[in-house]
């Protein structure tokens, strides 16, 4: 399975223990960002891979960021 992964600085990582844990278990991970612990807004990164899910370039998304209400709009 491809799997779109994006979060905001807050869940950046919990990001990177799951995609290891995904990429472990044979799953494709495509890395939407963000790619530091850098304040950021969270939409930049969302909508991108959201957009990846709804396009069918991915067959599924996983946002994570510091408190789910963001990733859950």
């Amino acid at each position: 399975m491809k799997i779109a992964m994006a979060n905001d600085h807050a869940g950046y990582a919990l990001k990177l223990e799951i995609a290891e844990w995904l990429r472990g278990q044979g799953h494709e991970v495509e890395d939407l960002g963000t790619h530091d612990e850098l304040a950021c807004d969270l939409p930049d990164f969302i909508y991108p891979a959201a957009l990846a899910v709804a396009h069918g370039d991915v067959d599924r998304g996983i946002f994570v960021d510091g408190v789910g209400y963001g990733s859950a709009m």
